[in-house]
């Protein structure tokens, strides 16, 4: 169908229609006939949409949802041509994937990311994951803001992943255990909500279940191993890095810390004060290509090979870092960042 269409190699598509199968084949199609896919969040209203058409320059929007001039290329879904004010520039890499975030800073901006870059940090990720085909994760998490390092690695692996239709606690649970779940990725609203269920359900295939998205309350930790006797194991992920900590060696004597660098990058604090406070810093693979609108190659965005985060932080003699703050206001709303 998409080839119907004729989009040119390089070609910038929006992406708005809700997570689910559907959402995964469409990216993994776009991705086919070589269009870069620029993810919008549903909920996005629509002058924020046309913010980001216009930045991103968008030249085509599938949309779960009709509007003037798109026609219904597929049941239930819609495309529609778009012409920027300037044509796109890719400046000849291999583009998949543009995400339109705040960033570091409150300006917003593109994350532009080439499959190369994606390939480098799934398998940077998986070197602490060490998700395997015997794996099953169980899903919950919305996809315009999350895919590349959670459906891109578990497909990548040949994981199983239980795309959950019901997300309240009790039947979430039958679900993990009819499915038999190995692996939990979940933001700490979801984890508390879990803690709270008084089904008796407990998750004994669960191997591993991973905090992310916002910092770990001490009550949600706490509260989850005493009713799984399991512990939360915290990470930091940022769309500009991928994967950059998690806290596998010591999720319980050390529940604050997004714990150490995970896989093949390399972390420190930039300018500390006297209590060894400063900026993360952030090396490794799977950094981003550019920034986009304006654009801002990877070269004039890194400081002598380090990626600066804007997360004010510090670390422990065993190298685990603990979040303090950001250098902008952030607030986050179940795995949702608003500027």
């Amino acid at each position: 169908h998409l080839d119907a269409l004729a989009l040119p190699p390089g070609c910038r598509a929006g992406l708005q229609v809700p997570g689910g199968l559907n959402y995964i084949v469409l990216t993994y199609a776009l991705w086919r006939i070589q269009a870069v896919v620029i993810p919008i969040p549903v909920e996005c209203p629509d002058e924020e949409v046309a913010e980001i058409v216009a930045k991103m320059q968008l030249e085509a929007v599938i949309s779960a949802r009709p509007s003037a001039g798109a026609e219904n290329f597929l049941p239930g879904f819609y495309f529609s041509r778009r012409t920027p004010a300037s044509a796109p520039d890719n400046h000849g890499l291999n583009l998949a994937f543009i995400r339109f975030t705040s960033g570091t800073t409150s300006a917003r901006k593109g994350v532009a990311l080439c499959h190369e870059t994606i390939r480098d940090r799934v398998l940077s990720a998986n070197r602490s994951f060490d998700l395997g085909p015997e794996d099953v994760v169980m899903w919950n998490l919305p996809m315009s803001h999350h895919f590349l390092i959670t459906i891109v690695l578990y497909l990548n692996v040949g994981a199983t992943i239980v795309l959950a239709q019901q997300v309240a606690p009790r039947s979430f649970l039958a679900e993990l255990n009819r499915r038999q779940g190995t692996v939990l990725y979940c933001a700490p609203r979801y984890f508390a909500l879990l803690a709270r269920d008084d089904s008796g359900r407990q998750m004994p295939s669960v191997r591993l279940a991973v905090s992310t998205t916002s910092s770990l309350p001490a009550e949600t930790a706490r509260d989850f191993h005493r009713r799984f006797n399991r512990p939360l194991v915290q990470a930091l992920g940022v769309i500009e890095l991928g994967l950059v900590a998690i806290n596998l060696k010591a999720p319980l004597a050390r529940w604050d810390s997004v714990g150490q660098p995970a896989g093949d990058f390399r972390v420190r604090i930039a300018n500390p004060d006297a209590a060894g406070c400063g900026e993360l810093a952030v090396a490794g693979p799977g950094i981003l290509d550019a920034y986009v609108a304006p654009w801002v190659a990877r070269e004039e965005i890194l400081h002598d090979g380090w990626f600066h985060t804007g997360d004010i932080a510090r670390m422990d003699a065993e190298g685990r870092v603990y979040l303090l703050g950001r250098k902008t206001s952030v607030i986050n709303r179940a795995g949702q960042k608003i500027f």
